[in-house]
């Protein structure tokens, strides 16, 4: 005979855990109030004031929210708005930019935004530099930052004389998720001393650049420059660098012989005072490119008699400095920032938010204080035919 009453007690167990499950369920469930993020259109200004020829970049570009984006609107068009920019040294105006200014995110100017480059605007340290943004339609932008002392970079020597080759090398770009690692890697020897005896952290970021100038016939063709690698063999060096941190290269169990940037951050907190720094610069800085572009002729380190009716000279001039820039804090915060929310969030990770020291708007006010070091300079020749025959 079935026993009614033993099903009738698993029946009522089993309604009763249902009950308990779903409380449990609402226990654990959490109502967050989220106000509408539906504000109007901001600024975003990108901007950087360098005592390295007084260079001044700027970058404005219309900034939405995503709320804004709830009714269907045409994200292709051409922004253009009246206004100025204006830059102010200890609230004096240094530097002014009359507008129109096409602030496109894109569209048929196919701009990303306004982007310009100056020269020659006198900065110093420890001057306050304040930097407003007025365009018609938006709020006013404005930041305000204080010019960092010049480091201080001593003893500085590029053994060009030895080759270090390295067997695993991980080459990381600024501000970007592609890194990879490499089986093979030669380099120069680098080394360097930055004096640090502030009690105040300080951040910095190291460059090596190589300008090149190809001269036809006496007349300047063509003028580029190219971001070199710079490298170290000492991941602790790099350790608050935000394109490490962020990629969590720290807690890499492979480990490798060569850490290499084209842009390599770094805080004082992993060298001392007057701390002597060994680093390597890629043996890239050595490349003569018209060796590519002109395969077969023979390459002159100093010129050569020619006949200029049947010959045409192309002079090749290259040089490589060590950039050595003192950032602000909130450069280096905004620079960290950056590189979080591009490597993504985790499941259990907490939100990015993009670091910003404007007032009004989105973006970041960037004053920094570089030292230049030439470490190499040298010239190639060739020499072509005037009337090739083919």
């Amino acid at each position: 005979m079935p026993n009614f009453m033993n099903t009738k007690y698993i029946i009522t167990v089993i309604c009763l855990l249902a009950l308990v499950v779903a409380g449990c369920e609402d226990a654990f469930k959490t109502v967050i109030e989220i106000d509408n993020a539906d504000f109007p259109p901001k600024l975003a200004v990108t901007a950087t004031l360098d005592t390295d020829s007084g260079r001044f970049n700027i970058s404005i570009v219309e900034g939405r929210s995503l709320q804004d984006y709830k009714d269907y609107r045409q994200v292709d068009q051409t922004i253009i708005k009246d206004g100025f920019v204006r830059l102010f040294e200890d609230d004096r105006e240094i530097f002014s930019i009359p507008g129109p200014f096409d602030i496109s995110a894109s569209g048929n100017s196919g701009n990303q935004g306004y982007r310009a480059k100056f020269t020659g605007i006198p900065v110093k340290e420890g001057c306050t530099y304040r930097l407003e943004v007025e365009l018609d339609g938006y709020a006013g932008v404005s930041s305000t930052a204080v010019m960092p002392a010049i480091p201080v970079v001593t003893d500085v020597m590029l053994d060009t004389s030895r080759v270090v080759t390295k067997n695993k090398v991980m080459w990381i770009n600024s501000l970007s998720e592609a890194y990879s690692g490499r089986s093979y890697g030669s380099y120069f020897p680098l080394a360097m001393t930055l004096a640090d005896d502030s009690s105040k952290p300080d951040y910095y970021s190291l460059q090596l650049i190589t300008y090149q100038h190809l001269t036809y016939d006496g007349i300047t063709n063509t003028s580029s420059s190219n971001s070199e690698y710079i490298g170290t063999d000492n991941l602790t060096m790099v350790q608050d660098n935000p394109d490490v941190e962020s990629k969590n290269l720290m807690m890499d169990s492979e480990g490798y012989d060569m850490y290499t940037f084209d842009l390599m951050m770094l805080t004082d907190v992993t060298f001392g005072a007057s701390d002597k720094l060994s680093l390597y610069a890629s043996t890239n800085i050595r490349t003569s490119s018209p060796e590519y572009y002109y395969p077969g002729n023979t390459v002159y380190n100093q010129p050569r008699p020619y006949d200029p009716d049947k010959e045409i000279e192309i002079r090749e001039a290259n040089q490589t400095d060590l950039i050595v820039t003192h950032l602000t804090t909130e450069t280096f915060k905004h620079y960290r920032s950056l590189a979080f929310q591009l490597m993504g969030l985790g499941f259990f990770s907490e939100p990015v938010f993009i670091n910003s020291n404007m007032k009004n708007g989105y973006g970041c006010f960037s004053v920094q204080n570089s030292a230049r070091v030439n470490l190499l300079e040298r010239e190639k020749y060739y020499y072509l035919p005037r009337n090739p025959q083919y």
